[in-house]
């Protein structure tokens, strides 16, 4: 019998993937406090596609495989959208692909679905702001997934919004619904941005 049986009367946790699978989530979201505070929903817990759910490791319950797409999905699938998300539409210039902020014009502007405040969040180059008309309350969804690291400081935005359309999408196992993502958007920009990203991060890989 090991020291370990004899003090806890219990049998030691077997190492293996799902051990380390935990002390990776419980690392990865160490910078994540905001997030962890919030409350969890039971029904959803019970499915492991919450933070919650993703770091208490139910290893009892059914193994349900969490859905969530990256941001680079959703610049690349723009056909994948759900609505009532508009991605916009491609014009992109000299023939070339459509993967930049300046090849996207119209659809669903970020001020408009997740509040004006929060886009004191991105910091747009000059270049940037001329290529959405110079006002930063025309940035679309998709414009936010294409800015480059500077602009979308921790990539929060770019995750914020691949978070909403996973949320929406009817095919996704997420977790969370669009209002509640962008309630955690709205909570943690100001305040804890790396700690937010990294739980929409979380959620989407």
């Amino acid at each position: 019998m090991t020291d370990e049986k004899r003090q806890t009367g219990r049998k030691a946790p077997a190492a293996g993937p799902e051990l380390d699978r935990r002390r990776l989530l419980k690392g990865a979201l160490g910078t994540a406090p905001l997030v962890l505070s919030l409350k969890a929903r039971p029904a959803l817990g019970a499915t492991q596609c919450t933070v919650s759910g993703l770091l208490s490791g139910n290893l009892s319950g059914p193994q349900v495989t969490c859905e969530g797409c990256t941001p680079g999905y959703w610049k690349n699938h723009p056909g994948s959208w759900p609505a009532p998300y508009d991605p916009g539409t491609c014009t992109p210039g000299h023939g070339k692909a459509c993967n930049g902020v300046g090849d996207w014009s119209g659809g669903s502007r970020f001020g408009d679905v997740f509040g004006a405040g929060g886009l004191t969040h991105f910091t747009l180059s000059p270049a940037t702001l001329a290529a959405i008309g110079g006002n930063i309350h025309n940035l679309t969804l998709m414009q936010v997934l294409w800015l480059g690291g500077d602009e979308d400081p921790f990539k929060l935005g770019a995750h914020a919004v691949a978070a909403l359309l996973n949320a929406a999408h009817g095919g996704v196992s997420f977790g969370y619904t669009p209002g509640e993502i962008i309630d955690l958007f709205n909570s943690g920009y100001a305040t804890d941005p790396e700690g937010t990203k990294a739980g929409f991060q979380l959620l989407n890989e």
